[in-house]
């Protein structure tokens, strides 16, 4: 009860929309629930598989049809491209096309646990989703500051770590809040997360 009453005390208001998280990868229940307590109306997009929503993402027709679904002004080559090429869950990637491109507020702040490299390639094909990004967490993978610039060109905070844990998770959402951007404190980068603020 005492942890569920913190929790509810610390959570973020639902607006401003700009403080909206998307989550692509496996989240464990504890992480997902941390993420829901906070922030009620993140996204989790853990898909699996090439199928979503009727469209078969492993065969050309069905990614011709999903692209034309998403009723893009441009970029649909691109898009189209990144789903052929996933290394990834193609779900992932769709959803996260989804999220980024028929919400009214994309959200600004995007954890990534698998599949890094095409969610880059997914934001530099909508370049307008990729400037919505100000806040980055990687979990694994190389950070190319070049590349995460190219991709997220308003990128404020960049956050890494190996092992993600929950209260990595909860720190990060608390220190990336609004027009935050601050570095992970002291406790957090002895732990192993590193922490890029670009200029």
């Amino acid at each position: 009860m005492l942890a569920a009453r913190l929790f509810a005390h610390r959570a973020a208001p639902l607006a401003p929309t700009n403080d909206r998280i998307a989550f692509v990868g496996d989240a464990s229940p504890m992480q997902e629930r941390i993420l829901r307590r906070l922030r009620p109306d993140t996204k989790v997009l853990a898909g699996e598989g090439d199928e979503l929503g009727g469209f078969e993402l492993g065969m050309e027709e069905g990614r011709e049809r999903f692209v034309t679904a998403l009723g893009l002004r441009g970029g649909v080559d691109a898009v189209r491209a990144v789903l052929a090429w996933a290394r990834t869950a193609r779900t992932r990637i769709a959803e996260l096309a989804i999220v980024w491109t028929t919400t009214d507020a994309a959200p600004s702040r995007l954890v990534v646990t698998q599949g890094f490299d095409d969610v880059l390639a997914l934001a530099c094909a909508l370049p307008e989703a990729g400037r919505q990004i100000e806040d980055l967490f990687l979990v694994g993978g190389v950070v190319d500051e070049d590349a995460l610039r190219a991709a997220f060109p308003n990128l404020r905070t960049a956050w890494r770590c190996d092992e993600l844990r929950a209260a990595h998770l909860r720190c990060w959402e608390i220190a990336t809040r609004g027009r935050r951007a601050n570095g992970a404190p002291p406790w957090v980068r002895a732990q192993g997360v590193t922490c890029w603020l670009p200029r």
